[in-house]
């Protein structure tokens, strides 16, 4: 089995010319076991109140507004250029070597924002360090109720999270796919787990394997249009 995730079993599937493997078609969803938002952040010199502000800001200035990232064909890029698709204004993309160098330049200001995932900016936003504009899920973080969502901040439908959940090769047996998935959903149940997982800015989900499986089809048919429409490709 495997740990698969929104970039493994969503993203990769847009961005690469050549995968060797069809997040689909190779793989039977278990469960979906947690789902984190990603969440705009913004450098706190830029005194910014919301992602419109944001987006007004970055219009105004011709191309030089820059977005970091944790590297080419992760999810802060694809949040970032799945906004800027909708919204249509101009950012560079800045790619670090992992999200903790891209949000280390943030808090400098050598890049102006940033779509990151929410457990690791959490603590810099409750410092004061970087500016929260909002979160890519369809609800509200319950970590940081006062940051609306993508959607309420006038792009409705816009929603992506950072998931996580348990597959397992396409040939498995339906009996053994359910056996994993109860077992999967009774260790969800348990206040040890619950508590691990909801500490880490995120949800708890144990769905079914059929609503685990629409959820990556659906992230595989969002993920390319994004990237058809930035024309990302990796060889």
């Amino acid at each position: 089995m495997i740990i698969g995730n929104a970039g493994s079993h969503g993203i990769n599937a847009a961005i690469y010319a050549s995968p060797k493997y069809d997040p689909i078609e190779d793989f039977v969803p278990i469960s979906m076991v947690y789902s984190a938002p990603n969440i705009f952040v913004a450098s706190k010199g830029l005194a910014l109140k919301s992602l419109n502000d944001l987006i007004a800001l970055a219009k105004t200035r011709n191309g030089k507004f820059s977005y970091a990232s944790g590297g080419i064909g992760s999810s802060a890029h694809l949040n970032a250029e799945y906004l800027r698709y909708l919204a249509d204004f101009s950012a560079t993309h800045v790619p670090y070597r992992g999200a903790t160098l891209g949000l280390n330049d943030l808090i400098a200001g050598h890049v102006d924002f940033m779509a990151g995932n929410l457990p690791p900016a959490l603590e810099l936003i409750k410092s004061g360090k970087i500016d929260a504009l909002a979160v890519t899920s369809a609800a509200r973080s319950k970590l940081l109720p006062e940051v609306p969502t993508v959607a309420e901040s006038g792009f409705p439908g816009y929603e992506t999270t950072a998931w996580f959940g348990l597959l397992a090769p396409k040939a498995m047996p339906r009996a053994i796919v359910e056996k994993l998935h109860a077992a999967v959903e009774q260790a969800c149940q348990a206040p040890a787990m619950t508590d691990r997982l909801v500490g880490l800015g995120g949800d708890v989900v144990c769905n079914s394997p059929e609503a685990f499986a629409a959820r990556i089809k659906a992230d595989v048919e969002r993920w390319k249009k994004v990237v058809a429409a930035a024309r990302i490709q990796i060889n």
